[in-house]
């Protein structure tokens, strides 16, 4: 009874690969590409250390 369980677990992973930003509304932005949102935290916490010196 624990393989159709996992089975349905992997659809579910499946299903959206490319948006796995949609389930945290905090970043709307990330659901368009989660490299596009990594880029931006990278790029957002470095603005903040260098603005935080200043």
């Amino acid at each position: 009874m624990t393989i159709p369980n996992k089975n349905s677990e992997a659809t579910t992973a499946k299903a959206s690969p490319a948006r796995p930003t949609e389930a945290r509304p905090a970043m709307p932005r990330g659901v368009q590409c989660a490299a596009i949102r990594h880029a931006g935290l990278s790029r957002l916490i470095a603005d903040q250390s260098k603005r935080k010196p200043q």
